[in-house]
């Protein structure tokens, strides 16, 4: 309340004052912004050719750096003196001497262990009555393949045979008789079993000889070729083996590691080796030049190969004969 000059009292009535929010509504109510006008799909996907664009240039930019990069300090590999003995796992049809023995105690299938089978000598005592008539391994059980296991009955339906045989093995062998039998020693384990034909299975056929294991670990012994039969792409043989393991008696059928002769050579990265001129070669690193030289050799595996002929140990070679090439090479 305010006094005029006059002496008279002038009444007057104050406003509440606005907060910013309501002005700005206020304001907003007045001048509408007008709203924005929609993206065009050119210039969207414009934008994305763009972007695409200078993705695929810094990945193309890149890989070319990359190659110059290897091309100006390539790795080189050092060929290393190596023995290759390859070794070939394959099943084997097992055939001995046997001789049921009627009125000996029979053992279940679920008893039929190594520590089950005894070496008797002749005249020990089996059974109440029952004697061993030759020196051998004293199984007691039988699994009534007896009289059907023989090499006649094997040589030409091996195959037949192994499946009936497994199938038997995974019935429980139905069959089986409860009594024992006597495996006649000394003797030779004779093994059947098939062989893909290929340069080193006939080099080993020529010599009358193979050296065999029951284990990959285990040191080979050298077995006799008895004979054999060629089926189309396949081998047949028979192998006379000079030990005779009892644990062998366990089963028919089983792994038979086959061990070739060792080769030496020099050992070299597989991508160090190409193919040229319908010959295989490496490039090899000397007086600063790099240079193709053919060789002679085989893959170990997917990343090693062996190289029997045309490099020697020490040489220095390209790791990647891929975006190797011959001329001067200057190593940083």
């Amino acid at each position: 309340m305010k006094r005029s000059s006059l002496g008279e009292e002038e009444i007057y009535s104050e406003t509440p004052s606005e907060t910013p929010s309501e002005k700005s509504e206020r304001a907003g109510k007045r001048d509408p912004q007008p709203p924005e006008p929609p993206v065009s799909r050119k210039k969207l996907l414009f934008h994305w050719f763009l972007v695409f664009l200078c993705v695929g240039t810094g990945i193309f930019a890149y890989s070319r750096w990359r190659v110059s990069f290897e091309l100006a300090r390539p790795k080189l590999a050092a060929a290393h003196p190596f023995v290759y003995a390859p070794v070939m796992e394959v099943t084997a049809l097992r055939l001995w001497w046997e001789e049921p023995l009627k009125g000996t105690p029979g053992i279940p299938l679920v008893e039929r262990t190594l520590s089950r089978i005894r070496r008797v000598k002749k005249g020990d005592s089996l059974a109440p009555g029952v004697r061993a008539p030759e020196p051998g391994f004293f199984l007691p059980w039988q699994d009534g393949l007896e009289e059907e296991w023989s090499f006649s009955s094997l040589w030409r339906n091996e195959a037949v045979m192994e499946r009936t045989y497994l199938l038997q093995q995974k019935d429980g062998f139905p069959r089986a008789r409860g009594e024992g039998k006597l495996v006649k020693i000394p003797q030779d384990l004779r093994l059947l079993f098939r062989l893909p034909r290929s340069p080193r299975v006939e080099a080993l056929l020529r010599s009358g000889t193979l050296n065999l294991s029951f284990h990959r670990e285990g040191r080979p012994v050298a077995g006799v070729i008895e004979t054999e039969r060629f089926e189309g792409s396949y081998v047949c043989l028979l192998v006379s083996f000079p030990n005779f393991p009892p644990e062998m008696l366990l089963s028919r059928v089983g792994e038979v590691y086959i061990f070739f002769p060792e080769q030496s050579g020099v050992l070299i990265p597989q991508r160090g080796v190409a193919f040229r001129n319908r010959r295989e070669g490496v490039f090899l690193v000397t007086g600063g030049e790099v240079l193709f030289r053919p060789v002679e050799g085989k893959p170990v595996d997917a990343e090693r190969y062996l190289v029997t002929k045309g490099l020697k140990p020490g040489e220095l070679i390209m790791a990647d004969a891929q975006i190797a090439e011959e001329g001067r090479l200057r190593i940083w």
